[in-house]
This record gives C-alpha cells, sequence and structure tokens, in this order.
C-alpha cells in the first residue's frame, strides 16, 4: 500500500468520525442562557480554532476540551460562526454541575 493511499484513507476515516476527540473536556456541559451560569465563576474567553474543524461536533469538542483544561465544567455559548464552524464562548466554574 502506498504511503499516499494510506494518508487518503486516514483523511477518510477522520473526516467521517470527526477528529477532535472530546476526552478532556467530556464532563463539561454547553449552555447557551445566562441563567445556567448565575451561580458560575468565570475562568476565560475561549474561541476554538477552525483551522481543523470538518464538523460542528469538532468545534463544539474544541470549546469543551479547551474549558476542562481551563479548570471550567461549563461552557457558554456566546456565538457559532456557521461558515468556519467555530465557536465563541466563556468558561465557568460551576458548583451545580
Amino acid at each position: 500500500m502506498s504511503k499516499l493511499t494510506l494518508l487518503a484513507m486516514v483523511l477518510f476515516v477522520c473526516i467521517s468520525t470527526g477528529c477532535i476527540s472530546l476526552e478532556e473536556g467530556s464532563s463539561v456541559r454547553v449552555v447557551n442562557e445566562a441563567y445556567n451560569i448565575e451561580h458560575c465563576v468565570y475562568i476565560d474567553f475561549v474561541e476554538t480554532s477552525s483551522s481543523f474543524s470538518v464538523t460542528p461536533g469538532d468545534a463544539y469538542n474544541q470549546a469543551r476540551n479547551q474549558t476542562a483544561r481551563l479548570g471550567g465544567n461549563v461552557f457558554q455559548i456566546l456565538t457559532f460562526i456557521s461558515p468556519t464552524l467555530s465557536l465563541v464562548g466563556n468558561a465557568y466554574l460551576c458548583s451545580d454541575q
């Protein structure tokens, strides 16, 4: 099997299944409404990079993973940028999780 064929197969599987895993952010909850974070502690601004996103799910997984790395357990979506499949929002630490 040539290297090109192998690369094509890997890319196909990556595109089909989504390339961004959710290991770190599996316990991070994604919310839209402000009432969900009323009693939470703001941690930081989060913006996903769309350069490797293949599906909208990749953007969500990136945001959840980044929130977890920051020590948060809730990601509040502020904006979803459709053409680039990017998410912009805030990471929070909530005790009611």
